[in-house]
């Protein structure tokens, strides 16, 4: 519940959430490495107990289902496809609604999990701890261009925790980004990354 805070348009929550998750120190890493590199793990399982309890005799707990589907967001469409011609009309009916609710919410979810993922990673390279390097190194090859300058900047704040050949590939990858098509600020920040990470290549 305090991860998906940090995904709250209001700043001093996202503050208070951010706090609560670094008071936590060295505990924290676990659980935020599970989030960022497992979120969507289980999906199916949990999408087919919520189309279950599309069925209950209770109106609210079926309305409650349905809701708690959507919320599940695109990474639950292929899943909720499976259930498109439930044998239950009310069922099928709720599933198709709730798959064009899903594809309409597509772009914003988008932008809350890059938000949720970007605020993880940064938080990971606050804690300083050497086992959020191979989940940062690698979320130094997305695709995400704003994920991989967060990866950059949190390896850079745990550069004495980082094995050598681990402070080489990030700065190989940190290199790589710099070759692209960035803003003055962003090739500033990677400057002081690499930098930071001490290697030949800078």
């Amino acid at each position: 519940k305090t991860v998906e805070k940090l995904t709250s348009g209001d700043a001093a929550e996202r503050a208070v959430a951010e706090e609560a998750i670094l008071s936590l120190g060295a505990k924290a890493v676990l659980p935020l490495l599970a989030i960022l590199e497992d979120e969507h793990a289980g999906i199916r399982v949990r999408v087919a107990e919520l189309v279950r309890a599309l069925s209950d005799r209770e109106w609210k707990k079926r309305d409650e289902a349905m809701r708690s589907l959507v919320k599940l967001g695109r990474h639950a469409v292929k899943a909720l496809q499976e259930f498109e011609n439930a044998p239950d009309p009310e069922v099928a009916w709720r599933v198709r609604s709730a798959l064009v609710e899903v594809q309409d919410r597509a772009p914003q979810d988008e932008r809350e999990e890059q938000t949720r993922q970007t605020a993880i990673i940064q938080l990971l390279g606050e804690l300083r701890d050497g086992r959020a390097a191979p989940a940062l190194l690698r979320a130094l090859a997305s695709p995400n261009r704003e994920l991989r300058l967060a990866a950059s900047e949190s390896l850079a704040a745990m550069r004495e925790h980082l094995k050598p050949e681990q402070a080489a590939e990030a700065a190989e990858a940190v290199l790589d980004l710099y070759g692209q098509d960035l803003r003055v600020l962003q090739r500033s920040l990677l400057l002081k990354t690499l930098a930071a990470l001490r290697s030949p290549l800078a």
